[in-house]
C-alpha cells in the first residue's frame, strides 16, 4: 500500500467520524426534544399548567435548545481533524504502528520522502506494516447506532401518540408552543349552573332572604370539589370576590350553599378542578311590603252622636296590631290606608283586586291609588267582621315574603233590654191603691224612648188603661211613676198586666228594630175584706217567726 493510498484512508476516515458525530448528536439532541414535549404534554394534561407558566418553560426550553445545538451540534459540524491526529489515533488503535505512522504521514505529505534517506526508509516501513490493515477499522459506530435507536424508539412513541389521539396530540402541541393561546385540554369535571331553577323570575331575588348558590355535577365523581365564586354590588360599588365550597346534596350531582343577599346585586360563577361555569348576575331587589296600615271607622249616621269614629294603626299586617282592638257596629263606613314599600302594579280588574285583597264575593270596596303607586285607599261599607288576605307582586313577579292580613272586627247593634224593676213581683192591691212604677232599660248605642204601660188582662184584648211615655237618650235609662188604680175604672176581681216598653235609635237602610216589651208584673185588685184577712195572715207569719227566734235565743 502506497503513502498516497494511507493519506486517502485517513482523509475518508475524517470525513466518516463527521457524519457520525453528526447523526449521533443530531438524534440525540432530537430524541431530548422529542421526549420533554412529550413529558411537557402529559405533565400539562395532568396539571393543567397556567398559561404563564408554559410560557416560562417555553423560553427555558429554547433558550436550552439554542445552547445544546450550539455547543453539541456545532461543534460536530465543525468537526475537522488534521491527518496527523487521526494517524496517532490509528497508532493507539493499531500498536504495530505506534509512533512510526504519524512521522510518515507527514513525511509523504510535505514531500520529504523523496529527498531524505531516513524520511524515505520510515515511510517504506510504514507501507510494509499497513499491508493487510485498513485505517477505516478504526471506526466504532455502536454508539452512533444506539442513539439512533433512542432517537427512532422516541419517535415512535410520539407517532403512535399522534396517530392514535391527534386531537390530543394537537391540544398538547399547541398549548407548549402558544403557551398564551387558546387551547384547552378536555375537561375531566364538569359543573353546570343551577341559579336559573333557583331565581326564575327573571334573575331577580327578593333582598333579605338568602340566596341558594346551587350547581349540577356534569362530569365526574358527585363528590368533587365545587366550588362558588361571587361579589356582591352594595351601594353601587362591586366588593372583593369571595370563595365559598358548596356542599354536596346527599348523594346525588347537586351541590348547594345559602348566602345573605344584603345588597343590590350578586354576580356568581361555578368552577370544579378544570370547569367553569359563565358568570349569573342576580338583582336583589326588596320584596313588596306594606311598612303601614292605618283604618278610620265612621259609625253608621244613626249613631253618629254616640259612638265616636274609631282610628287605629294596623302595622305592616304581620303582627298582632293587624286585628282591630274593638269591633265596631255594622253598617259602619271603613276606610284603610295602606302604604307600601315600593311602587306595586295596580290590578288591572276586580278578578285581580279579588285575588289581591282575598276578598270573598261581597261588593269590592273601592280602590285608590296615589300617583306614586305607594299608597293605596280602600273604603266599603261594614257588614260584618272582614278579613284581608293581601298578596302583592312587584313588577318582577315577586311576592310579600311574609304573609300579610287584616281584620277588622264588626258587631251587629242589638235590639235594649227593658224590665219593670218596681214592683218587683206580682202583686194584690185594693182598687183604690197608689202603685209606683220603675222601668229600666239598656242598649248597646243608645235608647230613643222609654214607656210604662198598664193594661187590663183580658180573654179577648189586653184593654190599655194607662201609659207614661218619655223620650230618652243615652245607653241606659230609668222610669219612674205613680200608679193611682181609683184614676182607672177597676173593680174587685180585675187583673192589671204593667209592661215597660224600650225603643233605641238604630235605623241603618230603612230599617229600625221593634220596641221592645219587658216581662210583665200584674196587680190583681181585692176587696178590702180581703186585704185585711191578707194582711192578718201575714202579721201572724211574722209573729210566729218572731216567737221561734226569741226561743232559739234562750236555749
Amino acid at each position: 500500500m502506497s503513502m498516497q493510498r494511507v493519506i486517502s484512508e485517513l482523509d475518508m476516515l475524517r470525513r466518516r467520524s463527521r457524519v457520525l458525530l453528526l447523526m449521533q448528536r443530531i438524534a440525540v439532541l432530537l430524541a431530548w426534544v422529542f421526549g420533554t414535549a412529550l413529558v411537557l404534554i402529559g405533565i400539562d394534561f395532568v396539571l393543567r399548567m397556567p398559561g404563564v407558566m408554559r410560557l416560562v418553560i417555553l423560553i427555558t426550553a429554547i433558550g436550552v435548545f439554542a445552547y445544546a445545538v450550539q455547543r453539541y451540534v456545532l461543534s460536530a459540524v465543525r468537526f475537522h481533524p488534521t491527518l496527523t491526529q487521526l494517524a496517532l489515533r490509528v497508532e493507539r488503535a493499531l500498536p504495530t504502528l505506534a509512533g512510526r505512522l504519524a512521522s510518515s504521514v507527514e513525511f509523504a505529505a510535505a514531500g520529504i520522502d523523496e529527498h531524505n534517506a531516513m524520511a524515505a526508509r520510515s515511510v517504506r516501513d510504514v507501507d510494509a506494516r499497513m499491508a493487510g490493515e485498513s485505517a477505516a477499522s478504526i471506526i466504532r459506530p455502536k454508539q452512533t447506532l444506539r442513539d439512533l435507536g433512542i432517537f427512532l424508539a422516541v419517535a415512535f412513541v410520539v407517532v403512535t401518540f399522534v396517530v392514535l389521539n391527534p386531537a390530543a396530540a394537537q391540544t398538547g402541541v399547541a398549548r407548549i408552543v402558544w403557551p398564551l393561546g387558546s387551547a384547552q385540554w378536555p375537561n375531566r369535571t364538569g359543573v353546570e349552573s343551577l341559579m336559573h331553577e333557583q331565581v326564575p323570575e327573571g334573575m331577580v331575588h327578593p333582598r333579605g332572604q338568602t340566596l341558594p348558590l346551587r350547581a349540577r355535577v356534569t362530569r365526574g365523581g358527585y363528590a368533587q370539589r365545587v366550588d362558588a365564586r361571587y361579589r356582591l354590588t352594595v351601594d353601587g360599588q362591586q366588593q372583593s370576590w369571595q370563595n365559598v365550597v358548596l356542599t354536596q346534596q346527599g348523594n346525588t350531582p347537586i351541590h348547594e350553599r345559602l348566602i345573605d343577599t344584603n345588597a343590590e346585586a350578586v354576580e356568581v360563577y361555578f368552577s370544579t378542578a378544570d370547569d367553569r361555569t359563565e358568570s349569573d348576575v342576580i338583582t336583589i331587589v326588596p320584596p313588596p311590603a306594606i311598612t303601614r296600615a292605618s283604618v278610620r271607622i265612621t259609625p253608621p249616621a244613626y249613631a253618629v252622636e254616640h259612638v265616636a269614629p274609631f282610628e287605629a294603626q294596623l302595622g305592616p299586617g304581620t303582627d298582632s296590631r293587624a286585628v282591630t282592638e274593638r269591633p265596631s257596629l255594622t253598617g259602619s263606613n271603613v276606610t284603610l290606608t295602606l302604604q307600601l314599600n315600593k311602587p306595586v302594579p295596580t290590578p288591572a280588574d276586580q278578578s285581580e283586586i279579588r285575588t289581591m285583597l282575598g276578598w270573598d264575593d261581597a261588593a269590592l270596596p273601592t280602590f285608590d291609588v296615589d300617583a306614586s303607586r305607594q299608597r293605596w285607599t280602600l273604603n266599603w261599607s261594614l257588614k260584618g267582621s272582614r278579613d284581608l288576605f293581601i298578596e302583592l307582586a312587584d313588577e318582577y313577579g315577586l311576592t310579600n315574603v311574609e304573609p300579610i292580613s287584616y281584620r277588622i272586627e264588626a258587631v251587629a247593634d242589638h235590639p235594649p233590654s227593658v224590665t219593670i224593676t218596681e214592683p218587683q213581683a206580682d202583686q194584690a192591691v185594693l182598687a183604690s191603691a197608689n202603685v209606683p212604677l220603675v222601668g229600666e232599660a239598656q242598649d248597646d248605642v243608645a235608647l230613643s224612648q222609654l214607656a210604662i204601660e198598664v193594661r187590663k188582662h183580658d180573654d179577648s184584648d189586653d184593654e190599655l188603661l194607662w201609659v207614661q211615655r218619655e223620650s230618652v237618650t243615652g245607653m241606659s235609662a230609668r222610669l219612674q211613676a205613680k200608679l193611682d188604680l181609683a184614676l182607672l175604672d177597676v173593680s174587685e176581681g180585675d187583673v192589671l198586666v204593667i209592661n215597660a216598653v224600650a225603643k233605641d235609635v238604630y235605623d241603618l237602610d230603612g230599617q229600625a228594630h221593634e220596641p221592645v216589651v219587658s216581662p210583665t208584673r200584674r196587680l190583681r185588685i181585692i176587696s178590702e175584706l180581703d186585704f185585711a184577712t191578707q194582711l192578718r195572715r201575714q202579721l201572724g207569719v211574722v209573729r210566729q217567726n218572731a216567737m221561734r227566734i226569741e226561743s232559739l235565743q234562750s236555749e
